[in-house]
């Protein structure tokens, strides 16, 4: 196995990410705009959002949604699971197995993700491009280990980059584990903002 790439040369992350009250508003901004998002969909979009929500779980069940939660997880492009929760809020599926369904699959996208970063770390010589487009965060997960990851499964830091990159610099898998546990309570918070959103349009 090759050792982990270096840092590139930048900004420190202190420079790039505030880990202060400035990282707290941002995530209080993020959550009022799903709330909001949520509200604008249950009151302008509820019928397109019902008949898609409907086609989706009839071709594809909560299995499509666990391994969609997944997918977007995972994915080393920044997404969001949120519109795959109200996906399955209008088409009536019980929030709790919204919860356990995506809380399951998003936890299990952690080691995933780092697992992708030790393919990368051993496979590849991608690893030091992988850095460069996210130097905030491989300076965090070298600062802080798991901690960074535990950021990234909680705030508006891209949690699949920190996995990746947890993988990729060698930061243990039990903590990546432990930090992706986080994913639950995150699921149960945001799934509640949708449910209020949603009921707007009711």
């Amino acid at each position: 196995m090759t050792p982990p790439p270096e840092p590139p040369q930048g900004p420190a992350a202190s420079e790039l990410v505030v880990l202060d009250w400035r990282l707290a508003v941002r995530t209080l901004v993020g959550a009022t705009l799903v709330l909001a998002a949520a509200g604008v969909a249950g009151l302008a979009l509820r019928e397109p959002l019902i008949t898609a929500g409907a086609w989706f779980f009839d071709r594809f069940g909560v299995w499509g949604m666990f391994f969609g939660t997944i997918l977007i997880d995972v994915s080393i492009i920044p997404l969001t699971n949120e519109p795959l929760m109200l996906l399955a809020l209008s088409a009536d599926q019980s929030p709790w197995v919204v919860f356990w369904v995506t809380s399951i699959a998003s936890t299990l996208a952690g080691p995933l993700g780092w697992t992708m970063g030790r393919l990368i770390d051993r496979y590849t010589p991608f690893g030091r491009r992988l850095c460069a487009r996210y130097p905030a965060m491989t300076d965090l997960l070298r600062r802080y280990g798991a901690v960074a990851v535990a950021l990234g499964a909680t705030t508006p830091l891209p949690f699949s980059a920190s996995t990746w990159l947890s993988g990729l610099l060698g930061v243990p898998l039990r903590g990546v584990m432990v930090a992706s546990l986080l994913r639950f309570p995150k699921t149960g918070f945001y799934l509640w903002l949708l449910i209020q959103g949603w009921s707007l349009g009711a």
